[in-house]
């Protein structure tokens, strides 16, 4: 027996194990899924490895999978809160229209859930956008490679 997982937002996630169903009097069917964490992840990871482009849906996962708001992705993506919730409702089952927003989420979720914070904290800086004037890039040579004075 396997449990279709619609708690997910996705329509095709099934799980062979790792649940149990149990009948609550006050509640009816309760499901009780072992390392929901986990899950999440495993799906995230899923997700962002897969060749074709993101449907609404799964851009949507991404995102809460990353605990970021329409508003804080939109500034992490170069976008607008706009085209967020156009790519995660009105492409809820078509792929996500635009391409570079789609691979940067996949980026950010492989930096943060999976690997290189270093990664999420680049994005994080240019999402700040220009602040000011530039100020001087000094470098320095040692040990024959250059780096930042800084």
């Amino acid at each position: 027996m396997s449990y279709h997982y619609k708690a997910s937002g996705l329509d095709n996630i099934v799980l062979v194990n790792g649940y149990r169903i149990e009948q609550d009097p006050d509640y009816g069917e309760l499901v009780h899924i072992e390392d929901i964490h986990g899950l999440h992840r495993a799906i995230a990871r899923r997700l962002i490895s897969m060749p074709r482009p993101l449907t609404g849906a799964e851009f949507r996962f991404l995102r809460t999978c990353l605990d970021m708001s329409q508003p804080a992705l939109a500034l992490s993506l170069g976008s607008t809160e706009q085209n967020i919730r156009n790519w995660e409702v009105k492409g809820r089952t078509v792929p996500v229209a635009n391409q570079p927003a789609d691979r940067l989420l996949r980026v950010l979720v492989l930096a943060r859930l999976f690997a290189d914070e270093s990664v999420g904290e680049f994005l994080d800086q240019l999402a700040g956008g220009n602040t000011g004037p530039d100020e001087p890039l000094e470098l320095q040579h040692a040990r024959d490679v250059w780096l930042s004075a800084a």
